[in-house]
């Protein structure tokens, strides 16, 4: 499938574009997400049950090991959705 399936913004994907929703956490957010994201791939099981925040409260982040389940539309690895904001992350910051 490939990444751009996950960060693709064409007008008809924008509502469950993955960046898009990732953009919309704080950076504070953001860090606490990757952490739970290591902590989950450094352990080999589910640090927690998913990520929650206020940024995203209209969509559902599950944590199922060793993928997340993201809004019941993607499911990601945990690696891959980790890298993916790391490097978010420093292109924000910039």
């Amino acid at each position: 499938m490939g990444l751009r399936h996950y960060i693709d913004c064409q007008p008809e994907n924008t509502t469950h574009s993955m960046l898009v929703r990732v953009g919309r956490l704080y950076e504070v957010e953001l860090n606490g997400f990757i952490s739970d994201l290591n902590k989950s791939i450094n352990q080999g099981s589910n640090y927690d049950e998913g990520f929650f925040s206020d940024s995203v409260e209209d969509i559902t982040i599950k944590y199922e090991y060793p993928n997340v389940n993201w809004d019941d539309v993607y499911t990601i690895s945990m690696v891959d959705l980790r890298d993916l904001m790391l490097e978010w992350k420093e292109f924000i910051n910039k």
